[in-house]
Formats: C-alpha cells, structure tokens, sequence
C-alpha cells in the first residue's frame, strides 16, 4: 500500500507538471502574423530558449561543435602613434556573424523573408559571445542616447551584430631606426570566457579588414594590412 501510493503521487505530480509547461510555453504556430517582437518573445521563451547557453551543432557521429564566429573590421580613423606611451588609438566598425539554430524562423514564419533588425532589446534577448581586444588600454561602444550596436537575425538563424568603438591599443614600437623607423601593430581580438573546443573565431573570407579612403596618419604611412588566426 505505501509503494503504490508513493507512485501514484508522483504520477500525478507529473502530469501537473507538464500541463502548466505546455500552457506556458508559447505556440509558433501563425507566426507570420506576429510582429518581429512578438517573434522574438516566443523565439527566445523561457521553455525553448536559454541565453546563457552557446548555440549547440553537432557532427553525424553525434560529437559537439564548437561556435564558429566570423569578424570583420572597417577602421575609420586612426590617431598617430604615440611612442612615449607605445600606443595608438582606432575608430572602427567591428562585426561578428555566427549561427544560431535555436532562432531559425524559416520554417515557423515562411512568409518573413527579411532578417529581423534591432539593438538593445533584441540583443539582450540572446545569446552573444563575449569578444575583446586583448591589447586594449582601454575601449568604449560609441553612441549617444543609445549605443551604436546594430543585431540582425536572419531566417536561417544567422546572427549579425555591428558595434562603433574607440580604442586605445598597446603597440611595442622598435625606435632603432628613427627616425626612419617602421613599425608593426596588431589589433588583437579573442573570446573571453570560451576556449577553442566550445568557440573558434575566423576573420570572414572577402575583405575581411578594410579602411576609409580618406584616412591618413601625419607622421606615418599606412602601407600595408594583414589577417591571421592564432589557435593558443
């Protein structure tokens, strides 16, 4: 009599449970008729959805993936070197691209063929990889009432996110040779908190570091760029 008791509570203690989970949890059913925010909310809820959980893929043997993010870079402005403190200062475009199935929308909304467009509140509604520059003295996103930081999310679940900022970068000058001297400095970006079994951050493929036409530097001349991908 005890044992069957005992199962019979927790039978129905489940089922309980999953009826309050099933009301709670949002339909994506019709969603071509919500409004992208709408979307969104039912996207990211609580029962389908954790941001603080990376983008999970795996390979036919079932093994885990790691996040593959793509950046690019477009520099601005760039202030001289200043060699009594060996650093320089940037203002540039930054974006990162990566994919998140969770926010795949093609199927649920057919008809939404467009990427969904916004900044804060659709940014802090997902998740986003932590990505810095390792050789900053010190950094700002740039804007005014709002901060400049575009986020897209495109059908397939392809995120876009674009930021301005300025930055103050360490650059170990070689004055050997001055005042013919050539110098070497690096804009170095990394992932703060995943190491390269969970994410691997790549330079996108076309013009992956690009720059304003009209920048030049008083004192040096700009002759050449480069990209590579370090693995530590």
């Amino acid at each position: 009599m005890y044992l069957s008791l005992i199962i019979s509570i927790l039978l129905n203690c489940l089922r309980l449970g999953q009826s309050v989970t099933d009301v709670d949890c949002p339909t994506l059913a019709n969603s071509d008729s919500l409004s992208q925010t709408q979307l969104i909310d039912r996207l990211t809820h609580d029962c389908r959805y954790d941001r603080l959980e990376r983008p999970t893929t795996y390979t036919e043997a079932g093994a885990r993936l790691p996040v593959d993010v793509y950046m690019r870079a477009y520099i601005y402005f760039m202030q001289n070197l200043e060699a009594h403190d060996l650093q320089f200062k940037i203002y540039a475009l930054l974006q990162m691209r990566f994919l998140d199935p969770r926010l795949n929308f093609r199927n649920v909304s057919p008809k939404r063929l467009q990427p969904i467009l916004g900044e804060q509140q659709l940014r802090d509604s997902i998740w986003l990889p932590h990505i810095f520059l390792a050789n900053e003295r010190d950094s700002s996103i740039l804007g005014t009432t709002e901060k400049d930081i575009l986020t897209s999310i495109s059908p397939d679940g392809t995120v876009i996110v674009s930021w301005r900022i300025k930055a103050t970068l360490y650059c170990w000058l070689n004055l050997k040779k001055f005042p013919f001297d050539e110098q070497h400095c690096s804009t170095v970006l990394e992932s703060w908190m995943y190491n390269t079994s969970e994410l691997v951050m790549h330079w996108e493929q076309k013009r992956p570091i690009t720059y304003d036409p009209a920048l030049h530097l008083t004192e040096f001349v700009l002759q050449n760029s480069w990209s590579n991908e370090t693995f530590i």
